[in-house]
């Protein structure tokens, strides 16, 4: 398999259905249609991919087994590059991809063995705000929104969360946790109207992006250390920098960044049952 083929592959293993298509492949990497369309009749004919309904591109078995490996190194490159350099998760995806398809296997290796040591010893920076650790433990449901970046004015991906959040305090721990709900959206002039629901969501701490990771119950975990706590007009809040990416059916919709603001004044704990 040649590189070219290879960093395909790599694309539509990680996209969301409606990412894995000739259409984003070709505006992925900047190439005509009929180049990326080429490489896709390769793949498909060596039974790594099919094609499904809407021109949809689906892994085969064969090439699920074949990629595995080389996702995970991906993922794990794009926790590195997203933590230690700060890059922005579209940006530290692209290059996580092209690390694992331009390096050497033993130099990538390598990478990740001092990264994941590294993870092992991590000691996180500055805890909680005073404000958490007032807290009893216990859990907390809070009113909150998301607004376009620096401003108030509501981001179209408010429309995305389960309302209100919730809180978790625990004896040594604390964080929120939002719901993904079904998003719509219908852009201005146009009759089609578009569904998805969240697909990942980073949070901005310490100039480092991390990757929401997924409680139990399904709700994405935001640690309240990376949340700063002010008074406002409205009320004391807290607000963190986020990132949004959605499975909404529109191809190379921007990964939205945006503030999440939480109405820490109209905190109500819940009442144990």
């Amino acid at each position: 398999m040649t590189d070219r083929q290879l960093e395909y592959l790599l694309l539509f293993a990680t996209q969301s259905s409606k990412g894995r298509c000739i259409s984003n492949a070709a505006a992925e990497f900047n190439v005509t249609m009929a180049s990326a369309s080429h490489v896709g009749t390769t793949l498909e004919r060596e039974g790594l991919i099919r094609k499904c309904r809407g021109g949809v591109l689906e892994l085969t078995d064969r090439g699920r087994e074949l990629i595995a490996p080389k996702v995970l190194q991906m993922k794990c490159l794009e926790e590195w590059l997203e933590i230690e350099y700060g890059l922005p998760p579209s940006q530290a995806e692209q290059e996580a991809r092209r690390m694992v398809v331009a390096l050497q296997a033993d130099t990538v290796e390598k990478i990740l063995h001092r990264w994941l040591a590294q993870k092992k010893n991590w000691v996180p920076p500055a805890g909680p705000e005073a404000f958490f650790r007032t807290l009893s433990p216990g859990l907390y449901h809070v009113p909150v929104h998301l607004c376009k970046k620096g401003g108030n004015e509501l981001s179209m991906g408010d429309r995305g969360f389960q309302k209100p959040a919730v809180l978790i305090r625990e004896e040594d721990a604390c964080y929120f946790l939002l719901y993904p709900i079904r998003l719509e959206y219908r852009p201005l002039g146009f009759a089609k109207l578009h569904t998805g629901t969240l697909e990942r969501l980073w949070y901005l701490r310490d100039d480092s992006w991390y990757e929401a990771e997924m409680h139990v119950d399904g709700g994405r975990m935001i640690a309240s250390a990376a949340v700063s706590c002010s008074d406002s007009s409205n009320g004391f809040q807290g607000t963190v920098r986020v990132r949004v990416r959605s499975t909404l059916n529109i191809v190379k919709m921007p990964e939205s960044e945006a503030d999440m603001v939480f109405e820490l004044s109209a905190l109500c704990k819940k009442r144990q049952s």
